[in-house]
């Protein structure tokens, strides 16, 4: 079990998420950037956990640690189409 912290002090498992990374970049004429951030060296992930909740991961190159926090489905539905993932798979993410 990977036990995951968020930043309000709950977790999930890691190993029971669904893990969707960044599909897009962002080209600013010299640099590729995450399309979520469009900042050299940040990046995002976004998990779908066991209970259906939406957590995203955010973090910085070089950097030890992430920070995680919980986002709501209309934001979810968002990163998931800004980063070409299907959503048709996950169609109860409108109700």
């Amino acid at each position: 079990m990977e036990r995951i912290q968020l930043a309000n002090r709950s977790w999930f498992d890691g190993d029971k998420a669904i893990t969707f990374t960044e599909l897009s970049y962002y080209d600013n004429g010299e640099d590729l950037l995450s399309i979520n951030t469009r900042e050299i060296g940040k990046h995002e992930e976004l998990y779908l956990t066991k209970s259906k909740s939406w957590v995203l991961c955010y973090w910085t190159e070089g950097e030890v640690s992430a920070s995680y926090k919980k986002i709501t489905k209309k934001e979810a539905k968002r990163w998931l189409s800004l980063n070409n993932h299907e959503i048709k798979p996950y169609s109860w993410i409108n109700n």
